[in-house]
């Protein structure tokens, strides 16, 4: 297994590595969204042409409207290299679908590119480098097969120590009322409009497609023993703060703080002992995510509001994902919650985020504004 940590240095100045993606029929579901997550943003990697058999799809632009490139999709790996100019260097798995499970189409392109030499990059909990086949294969060839979520040993992880009381600056953590609801995507659009505007943001990542994106200073905390999950991210924060010494921190979040399969939260706003909070919401999910609606309540903004309220980390504002709503129905809900929790409010792949700039350029040019607002203790 190769660490990825060996791969943090790149930055944005360096050549992006050449890749294409590897994907199934989850390509257009919630699924795909490493794929989506790449298609969008990556200073990583340079995505050439996704391969997914018996997909109705020629390029990406039927999968994700929002993102103005083509890129093709082939059928099979053959068909894509005679195409493509240059042999690409990475193939990236781009599902990362409930449990982690790899599918048969998924192993089998992936066999198909260790025998080209290819190196394969996979978020699953299905590692390549536990199958013989595919580990024999790749050493004979010469391809890299990189595991992003096999754990590192205990004795390569931090423990919590409280590290991150040291660190002064603004940390808002990017939570939701469920999985797969646009929360990196939003983080990384404030982080990039910050930037813009002349403020130093950085992203700490907690999934691996944020780093796969070019993301820096972060971990991959569904592949973290849990005894170290608070320092991991706590090691992340202060190495950030060090090294960048940036102005703001946006923290990815995972799942959600009440979703029963996956509950996720608590350590980013204690652990990282956060400033604050932004909420992404879907007012059309009626269950979480791979949950039953009958074995669990459904996500529920109001609940997650209260929950920050009850660890006294306050709200900036809301973020909707909008899937299968109208344009009417978005502007309804939009002044529901504006009226209904005095909170800015926006839809950041219809319209930006514009609305919660105003809030977080006031965190961080006034640090004791939540305090003063809000009646916070922080």
């Amino acid at each position: 297994m190769v660490n990825m940590d060996t791969y943090l240095n790149l930055s944005d100045d360096q050549e992006k590595q050449s890749a294409i993606i590897l994907a199934d029929n989850d390509l257009d579901t919630s699924y795909g969204k490493v794929t989506h997550g790449l298609l969008r943003l990556s200073s990583r990697f340079n995505v050439s042409a996704i391969v997914a058999p018996d997909v109705p799809y020629d390029t990406s632009g039927t999968i994700i409207p929002d993102v103005h490139h083509e890129i093709p999709i082939f059928d099979d790996l053959t068909t894509a290299l005679a195409i493509l100019e240059v042999t690409p260097k990475y193939a990236i798995i781009g599902i990362a679908n409930s449990g982690g499970r790899m599918s048969e189409v998924l192993r089998g392109l992936a066999l198909d590119c260790i025998e080209q030499g290819i190196n394969v990059v996979n978020g699953l909990h299905d590692y390549l480098t536990d199958d013989p086949e595919l580990s024999r294969l790749s050493q004979n060839r010469g391809a890299t097969l990189l595991d992003l979520r096999k754990p590192k040993p205990a004795n390569n992880l931090h423990f919590w120590s409280g590290a991150v009381y040291g660190v002064k600056v603004p940390k808002v953590a990017v939570l939701g009322t469920d999985c797969v609801l646009g929360k990196r995507t939003t983080a990384w659009m404030l982080v990039k409009s910050l930037k813009r505007r002349g403020v130093k943001a950085e992203l700490i990542y907690t999934g691996q497609t944020a780093w796969l994106q070019g993301a820096e200073h972060g971990f991959i905390l569904d592949a973290t023993l849990n005894d170290f999950v608070s320092g991991e991210l706590e090691r992340s924060i202060v190495d950030c703060d060090r090294k960048k010494s940036p102005d703001l921190m946006l923290i990815e979040g995972q799942s959600s703080l009440r979703n029963p399969s996956g509950p996720c939260g608590a350590e980013l706003l204690l652990s990282a002992n956060a400033t604050a909070a932004i909420i992404q919401h879907s007012p059309r999910r009626l269950s979480f995510l791979g949950v039953d609606n009958d074995l669990a309540p459904r996500p529920d903004l109001d609940a997650e509001l209260k929950i920050l309220d009850a660890y006294n980390v306050p709200c900036l504002g809301v973020a909707l994902n909008t899937t299968n709503m109208s344009t009417d129905e978005i502007t309804l809900e939009m002044e529901r919650i504006r009226k209904s929790y005095s909170l800015p409010v926006c839809s950041p792949l219809n319209d930006g985020c514009s609305p919660l700039m105003a809030v977080i350029e006031a965190l961080v040019s006034k640090p004791s504004y939540m305090a003063m607002e809000d009646g916070a203790s922080k």
